[in-house]
């Protein structure tokens, strides 16, 4: 999946307060995109949506590769119209999955990323099966 991401990432925080996602869930994440993305193209589109899903595998991804998302970007990995992408985005902020965080080079964009809370659950989420 393509994404366009900041070429700035000292522009957001690089602190989060667990360690970063091992390769095994990286890899869980991407693979879980890749299908996705596959059986919309077997399947009739519209069939399948999980927005929130998508942008929270996106966020798993982006981390692993030691970047960072724009709303826009997130939207698009969201695969859905623009609309419904923020209005999911704006959800998972309220419920505090994911923190946006302004683009210090660039006042125009914002960042988005994963709040502690998500990343506990995408962790556990990804982990392999025999540890849930």
């Amino acid at each position: 999946m393509t994404r366009n991401v900041t070429a700035n990432a000292a522009a957001e925080p690089a602190s989060y307060d667990a360690p970063l996602f091992d390769e095994v869930m990286v890899q869980t994440a991407r693979d879980a995109l890749a299908l996705r993305r596959r059986r919309e193209r077997i399947f009739a589109p519209g069939l399948f949506g999980e927005p929130a899903w998508d942008m929270l595998l996106d966020l798993v991804v982006a981390e692993g590769e030691r970047k960072v998302l724009s709303i826009s970007s997130l939207c698009m990995a969201a695969a859905v119209p623009q609309t419904t992408a923020l209005r999911w985005l704006n959800y998972l902020v309220e419920v505090g999955l994911l923190l946006r965080t302004p683009n210090l080079n660039d006042s125009r964009s914002t960042f988005v990323r994963l709040t502690p809370k998500a990343r506990r659950l995408m962790a556990r989420a990804l982990a392999p099966l025999e540890a849930n």
